[in-house]
């Protein structure tokens, strides 16, 4: 019978604490009522009198959370007990229940006045985790027994079941608070969508963005799809479709319109979430409202554009005044310009980078305005000095440009543009890599223009000279990779000075050059596309 009735008391006890759990009730409550419960057995003679321990923010030391009887010097000196110390911080270092039935060497802590006492100290477990100590009081000289240690540790696990879950509740209110102050602060809208186009939403910024109350999405009166435009709607659902078939992320942008009539531009960035059969199971995502920053990249391409008519702007201006000067100019820096953008295009040059060589072949020969025109357009063979002075067009090019903020470094290849391999050019003398990519396709394509065509001093060479005269200094004066894709172009792929191409025609002048063929070849920046050597440099 004594059995029966102390199973009956453990079970009461411990449906009482569960019920306990569920009450909306601060746990300091639920401690003292665990108190009040363990006073209720009288077949364990507890004195009215204890306390419960947690562990919070500081790792082994006990707080103390509810107390019942406690005087006031107790109170004082049990606030806080460090594990190990006095009887609750024994049974929590030890992970054991300890019993003293009077006052001895294990109960550090006293107090002035403090009567014989007894002590049931119950560490209330989780695992490996110490959670607190339950304190019981018994009267001096009480025996302990295998029936009490087992119901007391009965009340301490259900004890610690229920921290536990309080613990983790608390956890998931503090973490929904965060997610909700997230979402209120995210500049975007929060939803979990699915097949139909129907969405759930976590915050009711959806009404400012598109004027249609939270609630006509929430009762799916309204799908968010019904909000793409028309024109948008079939490529934003190949963009859905593309990201449905591995279950991804995608990112994609479409216009809606408002509730107004105002369309506005969406970015939506989104997971899409499969079971693990890879079934569909939603959409997670956000929906930013991008329509300043379309505004802002259509302002920007206006004033691209109109930077770039500057530049244009710039570049006749320039040629037109040497034009004026050398009859022979306008026709030579058209044709430099349409072979040097058609082996660029072969190296593999960016649009951004070809736009480049064709200004900097218009502009190559632009310091030739400080050379007398009397020389540039001399009929007969010119001499040193003359030569001399034709020299200084490179460096003169530099001045008139390093001013100018073109795209790319325009001043700098013009200068170089009459530099070669061995170091034999000028005005620098520069050699291999110290000469600029660009400069290396300038210099070819100039010295092929100049041989093929005519000039007041000489008929023209013809093309097969032209190309003869770089392969055979392929490597000592030229680039080997850049004279290869040169003569490749004339061989093999019908380029010539006549043929529609890339120079002229944005300038408002002729299309020269035909860049149809076959993909890129690879580019060493700084070095020379192949670096083979060939023969012996020759003097011209």
């Amino acid at each position: 019978m004594d059995n029966l009735k102390r199973t009956y008391d453990k079970q009461k006890v411990i449906t009482a604490l569960l019920q306990f759990s569920l009450e909306d009730i601060p746990l300091d409550e639920l401690l003292h009522r665990t108190l009040d419960l363990s006073n209720t057995i009288d077949w364990i003679a507890l004195e009215s009198k204890g306390s419960i321990f947690l562990v919070e923010d500081q790792p082994e030391v006990l707080v103390m959370k509810a107390q019942k009887g406690m005087t006031s010097p107790i109170l004082e000196a049990c606030r806080r007990i460090p594990f190990g110390r006095c009887l609750c911080g024994l049974a929590a270092s030890s992970r054991q229940i300890q019993f003293a039935d009077g006052l001895d060497e294990r109960h550090t802590i006293r107090t002035e006045g403090m009567l014989p006492h007894g002590h049931y100290c119950v560490p209330i477990l989780f695992g490996d985790r110490v959670l607190g100590v339950i304190n019981l009081y018994v009267k001096a000289g009480h025996r302990h027994s295998p029936q009490e240690t087992e119901f007391l540790a009965a009340i301490a696990n259900t004890l610690a079941g229920i921290i536990v879950r309080r613990d983790a509740e608390a956890a998931r209110q503090r973490s929904e608070q965060e997610f909700r102050l997230l979402v209120k602060n995210l500049p975007a809208i929060v939803f979990k969508g699915y097949l139909d186009g129907s969405i759930d939403l976590f915050d009711d910024k959806v009404e400012e963005m598109t004027g249609y109350p939270k609630q006509e999405f929430d009762s799916r009166a309204l799908k968010w799809t019904d909000l793409i435009l028309d024109e948008d709607r079939p490529e934003a659902k190949q963009e859905f479709a593309a990201a449905l078939k591995g279950c991804k992320p995608y990112l994609r942008e479409y216009r809606i319109r408002r509730q107004d009539g105002k369309p506005i531009w969406i970015q939506e960035r989104s997971h899409i979430v499969c079971d693990d059969e890879g079934v569909f199971t939603y959409v997670s995502g956000v929906f930013f409202d991008i329509s300043k920053r379309k505004q802002g990249e259509v302002a920007l391409k206006r004033t691209v554009e109109k930077l770039k008519k500057t530049v244009h702007a710039t570049v006749r201006a320039l040629t037109s005044a040497l034009e004026m000067r050398d009859p022979y100019t306008v026709g030579h820096q058209r044709r430099v310009t349409d072979l040097a953008c058609a082996i660029a295009k072969e190296i593999g040059f960016s649009e951004a980078k070809i736009e480049g060589m064709r200004i900097i072949g218009f502009l190559h020969d632009i310091g030739k305005i400080a050379v007398p025109a009397e020389i540039l357009t001399k009929p007969g063979k010119i001499g040193e000095h003359e030569f001399n002075i034709i020299k200084t067009h490179a460096e003169a090019g530099y001045n008139i440009l390093k001013e100018i903020d073109f795209p790319c470094d325009v001043a700098k290849i013009v200068v170089q543009h009459h530099e070669r391999l061995n170091g034999s050019g000028y005005p620098k003398g520069l050699s291999g890599s110290e000469i600029l990519l660009e400069a290396r396709i300038l210099a070819v394509a100039d010295v092929v223009e100049a041989m093929s065509s005519h000039r007041p001093y000489r008929p023209g060479l013809g093309t097969e000279a032209a190309l003869k005269e770089i392969t055979e200094k392929k490597g000592i004066l030229y680039d080997p990779g850049v004279v290869d894709i040169c003569v490749k172009l004339f061989t093999e792929k019908g380029f010539t000075f006549e043929s529609t191409g890339c120079g002229s025609d944005r300038w408002g002048g002729d299309s020269r050059v035909n860049l149809a063929g076959p993909g890129p070849a690879p580019v060493d920046h700084n070095n020379t596309i192949s670096s083979k050597p060939s023969r012996q440099p020759s003097q011209r």
